[in-house]
């Protein structure tokens, strides 16, 4: 006599390593730009900050990456630079907040 098992009944989740999560900044209510980019979380921590996309009414005022603590690159699409510090400034709190955030609730479980 043969039984049939599924796939789902042979496999079973031991924990999550790694994943990719989108992130933004909708839910800051004194936010002065709409902020979004891809947190790369490692054993419960981010590592990197990917595609980082910065808008003020609409359009496009930066894109930046994170690497790690230390490392940001990011590429300004204003000429003002006072206007440059300001994006910097909320890039890097978007930054704190969103390693805070995952490091606190973490977006996946199994």
């Amino acid at each position: 006599m043969s039984t049939s098992t599924t796939a789902t009944e042979k496999v079973a989740y031991e924990k999550l390593v790694k994943a990719t999560v989108r992130v933004n900044n909708s839910v800051d209510e004194s936010k002065v730009y709409d902020i979004e980019a891809e947190a790369e979380i490692s054993n419960g921590f981010v590592g990197n900050i990917n595609s980082g996309k910065v808008r003020k009414d609409g359009s496009g005022v930066a894109t930046f990456n994170s690497y790690g603590n230390e490392n940001l690159s990011i590429n300004h699409n204003v000429g003002d630079k006072q206007e440059q510090c300001n994006i910097t400034a909320a890039v890097n709190t978007f930054i704190v907040d969103t390693k805070a955030k995952i490091a606190t609730a973490q977006p996946v479980s199994l």
